[in-house]
């Protein structure tokens, strides 16, 4: 028997960091699975830890008619070389151009997956051209799924789509996680080799951030209040991930206190985020717009909760009190205050990490994920 042709698209190879497992279940099954993604050298890591088949095809991150009419031409002769049974795109640009070279080409099932919306804090003409790329991207696929219920629920509020329109798989996330990825037994060992490599006092509380460091993830707000908390504390902050689209003067000054501070350790893009997830205390992420916010299972599955913004899909990946923290977004006193409790609470952190941790690992199992998500593939394959 064949196996079934999967081409899983996104704009960058980093995204697949939180699909690995799902890609080597998909491939043990009845799945031929084939990563299609812009050049970065994170694509040869994938290929040779993992063995993963990447075509690289440039999809530019921001609008450009140009670049994207040559994305939508370079993925249709590949498309209609290749036949694929499916495509499944995620992230917003690549969510275009795959809707369309996929329709062109006759792929016989188009997918989307919605990982937050770009257009959440725009205003004006902007923001109503990025609302109707999304109408037309569900419109034109097969099937559209959003990676929480609350950005489901944001879709319909907003008038993008109307009731079941948008799918979501189990209670949400993109992936899922492995929690025995996130599970060692020399944790403080590695926490300790931690401190001496950033220079930092073992017993330093550590705030840990990954992801993009840009403004819509919070970070202005972030480094704010870390600079409120420091004062009265012994916390560090780490960053993990890379600077994007600092641009600004205010960008460039924050860029400034982010490399000079004492306490502040930017360590850029990481292969093993989940090393810094097991050494930390807790993690922030007070971002403005998120899907779901995978990277906060991830780190309840390394035994951390997590304080974050009361947005669509952090509700979700967060629940308030119970395994982590939720403050207004763009509130840099209230993430302040709730950044300084975890900090000063070891109780309260502990408490929180446990129940976190048990959710993760209970509830967003990739395995669970990974089951739903080939039912749905052979499921659409069928109804043709």
């Amino acid at each position: 028997m064949n196996k079934i042709k999967l081409a899983l698209v996104a704009t960058v190879p980093s995204f697949f960091v939180h699909l690995i497992n799902n890609i080597q279940k998909y491939q043990q099954g009845d799945f031929e699975v084939t990563l299609i993604t812009s050049k970065h050298e994170y694509s040869a890591y994938l290929r040779e830890n993992y063995g993963f088949n990447i075509i690289e095809i440039e999809i530019a991150r921001d609008i450009s008619l140009f670049k994207d009419l040559e994305s939508i031409w370079n993925l249709f002769i590949h498309f209609k070389k290749k036949k694929y049974d499916i495509v499944h795109s995620a992230t917003p640009k690549a969510g275009l151009v795959v809707a369309i070279a996929g329709f062109l080409a006759r792929t016989p099932v188009r997918i989307h997956t919605f990982t937050g919306q770009v257009w959440a804090n725009l205003n004006g003409p902007l923001r109503w051209i990025q609302k109707k790329i999304d109408q037309f991207i569900i419109l034109i696929n097969t099937r559209t799924y959003a990676d929480s219920p609350s950005q489901i629920q944001y879709l319909i509020d907003e008038g993008v789509t109307k009731v079941g329109r948008v799918h979501c798989l189990n209670l949400g996330s993109l992936g899922g996680i492995e929690p025995k990825k996130f599970q060692l037994s020399n944790i403080d060992e590695l926490r300790y080799s931690l401190a001496k490599q950033l220079e930092i006092p073992e017993s330093a509380k550590r705030i840990l951030f990954v992801g993009r460091i840009t403004p819509d993830k919070g970070i202005h707000e972030l480094v704010e209040a870390f600079l409120i908390v420091a004062i009265t504390t012994d916390a560090y902050l780490l960053l993990v991930g890379t600077a994007e689209r600092l641009i600004s003067k205010k960008d460039q000054e924050l860029y400034q206190t982010i490399t000079n501070h004492p306490r502040i350790r930017s360590l850029g893009f990481q292969k093993n985020p989940a090393f810094y997830m097991m050494t930390s205390d807790f993690l922030c992420l007070p971002s403005y717009r998120e899907g779901f916010g995978t990277v906060v299972i991830e780190a309840a599955a390394a035994g951390i909760c997590a304080l974050g913004t009361d947005i669509p899909g952090l509700r979700d990946a967060i629940s308030d009190k119970r395994t982590g923290l939720l403050v207004p977004a763009r509130n840099t006193a209230e993430l302040a205050n709730a950044m300084k409790l975890l900090c000063d609470d070891n109780n309260l952190r502990g408490t929180l990490s446990r129940q976190a941790q048990l959710r993760a690992t209970t509830e967003f199992n990739f395995n669970i994920i990974s089951d739903l998500q080939m039912a749905e593939y052979n499921y659409l394959l069928n109804m043709l």
